[in-house]
């Protein structure tokens, strides 16, 4: 196989490793940063026919009974109005667009004692935005307890693992060199579900994009932890969903097709498609609108 070489550092490497992480570890990192809830799928998160920009990360998770949208955007710097602002326009939408409460998330590498952020937006109404500093998490200690059990030899967790791809972010300070260590801790880890490895691989891209000083150490790094390989393994699983995911849906479209029409059966074969794969692949490979899909209801005429 010819190693393939990067030539250009990845543009918002932040932006692009939360989207990634909403979209195919969701549960773990759900689980990762101890929010509420159960992790359920994947949010469409853009907003029909706005002039916004897409969130960083949305998706559903079920509490008390009800689905809750978890809306996390990662900021880079200091959080002011302008960020609150912005998050909190981003939350309003996510309601009027989906119907559903959102639950607001920072993410930060700037330290930030407060763990949350209280905005009053009427005057019987008071919204509460969490906020995760990455450097309050502690990365040294949980970097050496990582260390502890690799060399060790006892398996990881997927969200044990997940400390991997965000310890570099818990450091103020010579990222370089803690990205360096967990690339190398990356390569010889093993894992419970020793195939999430291959997503924490892709996963590590973006943090080596982010950290890493020059484009030879971006193309060193990524050898280290054989990102070509884990990109090829990826490609060949989320294959094996597809198949697997129209197999099912096909025969389950044909049962529901026949006790209650075509069209309901198609469309729960759209929702699983979704579900699996997110909003765009399901509008390309079936012919429900966007306001169904992101809706989950189908629009029946008499």
């Amino acid at each position: 196989m010819v190693k393939v070489k990067t030539k250009i550092r990845i543009d918002k490497p932040d932006d692009k490793l939360v989207k990634r992480q909403a979209t195919h570890a969701g549960d773990v990192i759900h689980e990762f940063f101890e929010l509420p809830g159960k992790f359920v799928y994947a949010h469409p998160n853009d907003y029909p026919q706005h002039k916004y920009s897409k969130v960083d990360s949305a998706y559903y998770v079920e509490k008390d009974g009800e689905l809750l949208t978890i809306n996390r955007e990662d900021e880079s710097s200091h959080i002011d109005d302008e960020v609150i602002e912005k998050i909190n326009r981003y939350r309003y939408l996510l309601e009027c667009a989906f119907k559903k409460p959102v639950m607001s998330v920072i993410t930060t590498p700037v330290p930030v004692n407060k763990p949350s952020i209280k905005i009053k937006i009427s005057p019987t109404t008071l919204i509460d935005i969490k906020v995760i500093s990455y450097p309050k998490l502690d990365g040294r200690k949980r970097l050496n307890k990582i260390k502890r059990k690799i060399n060790d030899n006892e398996s990881l967790t997927n969200v044990e693992a997940m400390n991997l791809v965000m310890i570099p972010k818990m450091f103020t300070s010579r990222n370089d060199e803690i990205l360096e260590e967990v690339c190398r801790l990356l390569k010889k880890a093993h894992l419970i579900e020793e195939f999430f490895k291959h997503e924490l691989i892709c996963e590590m891209r973006y943090v080596i994009h982010k950290y890493a000083k020059t484009l030879k150490d971006i193309n060193r790094l990524e050898g280290v932890i054989g990102l070509q390989n884990s990109c090829i393994a990826m490609k060949q699983r989320d294959q094996y969903l597809q198949d697997k995911f129209l197999k099912q849906g096909i025969e389950q479209g044909i049962e529901q097709g026949i006790e209650q029409g075509v069209k309901k059966g198609s469309f729960e074969l759209a929702l699983k498609i979704k579900r699996a794969f997110g909003l765009e692949s399901a509008l390309e490979m079936t012919d429900f609108t966007r306001e169904e899909l992101e809706n989950e209801k189908l629009n029946e005429t008499e």
